[in-house]
């Protein structure tokens, strides 16, 4: 029973400031889903990309 709530307590920690932390000293971005966002590489991606028909491509 111990080994289980032992497993459970580390399941429900929340480990994302020591990611973020890890991200910031390795030089990355710390909110990698905003940097994504502000580097518009989706909307740069969805032009070089050709139609390959109806339905195709991104959404």
């Amino acid at each position: 029973m111990m080994a289980f709530q032992a497993l459970r307590r580390a399941y429900n920690i929340d480990v994302a400031p020591i990611l973020a932390k890890a991200r910031a000293v390795a030089g990355g971005a710390i909110d990698v889903l905003e940097t994504y966002r502000l580097s518009q590489y989706r909307a740069r991606k969805a032009q070089e990309r050709k139609a390959v028909g109806l339905g195709a491509g991104i959404v």
